[in-house]
């Protein structure tokens, strides 16, 4: 079920957040900003990573401000990364959290909340961590200044197209589907010009040294091309007694990893171990509509006739679900994403149906 997106209030502006699950680890994610909180729902392997985090722990997602559902934020140099570890404490507060343990895809964040509030943390886990972007005299990990003049050219022309948010996840170029939704991402996360100023700033944020003074247990997962994997190891190098599990994966991003492996390597860090899975839990089948083509079928058909069509959609999917004991997770204007207990159940429940080959039993489902 989809979480209601609620607001903190914090002495510059409101902040959007969801809470999802309710184990006993209290869990704050610091996610990538062009990836709203009310759009997370609607691609599948979100959706895997939100069930996989809540199967063992109360996850907290939020919008920086300047992002998403969230206010604006004020345009000050140098103050972006503390403006959203301001968000993060105002979020907390508003939950009554006292402490929690971070997980950082974005890490400048994650790394600044874990030194600056020790008290409110209880373990960092970061994935594919950047304590600074841009190349210096005592820092070769990072990007040529030409690269970062090229990167921020190629946003300012191709905002809101999905071409960004895409970049960070190679295995899934030439995925319509998930352009469509990276695409969907930035339009409604922010406008071009925002978009250009915030990319901007990140580029320029520097947190090397607050490294030292991190004293929380902590955990890098590190994948991607060379220099960020140089990058995750200058992080681990930097901060006292933090241990790094390296992953086969091109992608920046986790929604392109294993994120089966990565959620358990997350949960055997925070809880010491990882739990053992009754036989009868069984691999979840996702299935996701879509219409293609869908707004030039608009164009074609008119407002009225769209609409009946996608009724009558719609009430096929749903009698579809009922039969098989699917479970609606959400509908998304011109499709609908739904999951099921698993290709096992489905036959054993209605055995005239087309049987299915088995798979290995995992602890979680497969991604996507």
């Amino acid at each position: 079920m989809v979480p209601e997106t609620a607001f903190a209030r914090g002495r510059d502006g409101w902040v959007a957040y969801q809470v999802v699950g309710d184990g006993p680890i209290d869990i704050l994610v610091s996610k990538p900003w062009f990836f709203p909180i009310d759009l997370m729902w609607e691609e599948p392997s979100f959706v895997h990573l939100l069930e996989g985090f809540s199967s063992f722990s109360r996850s907290i997602w939020m919008d920086p401000r300047g992002t998403g559902a969230s206010d604006a934020v004020e345009h000050v140099d140098g103050r972006l990364v503390e403006s959203i570890v301001d968000d993060m404490i105002t979020v907390l507060d508003d939950i009554d959290c006292g402490q929690v343990s971070v997980f950082g895809c974005t890490a400048p964040p994650g790394l600044l909340f874990a030194a600056a509030h020790p008290e409110r943390t209880k373990a960092l886990v970061l994935v594919n961590p950047v304590a600074r972007i841009r190349t210096a005299d005592d820092y070769e990990a990072g990007l040529a200044d030409e690269q970062v003049d090229e990167f921020l050219d190629t946003l300012r022309v191709s905002w809101g197209s999905g071409r960004f948010a895409g970049g960070f996840v190679s295995s899934r170029v030439g995925d319509e589907r998930f352009s469509r939704w990276c695409a969907r991402c930035e339009r409604l996360a922010m406008e071009p010009a925002e978009a250009y100023w915030r990319m901007r700033a990140v580029f320029d944020a520097d947190v090397r040294h607050v490294l030292s003074a991190i004293r929380v247990p902590t955990a890098v997962i590190s994948g991607g091309d060379p220099t960020r994997r140089a990058q995750s190891r200058y992080v681990v190098d930097h901060v006292a007694g933090a241990r790094i599990t390296e992953v086969d994966a091109d992608d920046i991003l986790i929604l392109g990893m294993d994120s089966g492996a990565v959620l358990d390597a997350v949960e055997e860090f925070l809880t010491g171990g990882l739990p053992s899975h009754s036989v009868d839990r069984m691999l979840a089948t996702v299935m996701f509509t879509d219409v293609v083509r869908s707004t030039e079928a608009l164009a074609q058909a008119g407002d009225r006739r769209w609409r009946e069509l996608l009724a009558t959609h719609d009430t096929f999917i749903r009698a579809e679900l009922a039969r098989f004991e699917g479970r609606e997770v959400k509908a998304t204007g011109d499709g609908i994403l739904a999951t099921f207990d698993g290709p096992g159940a489905v036959c054993l429940r209605h055995p005239r149906s087309t049987p299915i080959a088995p798979h290995r039993r995992t602890n979680r489902a497969p991604h996507g």
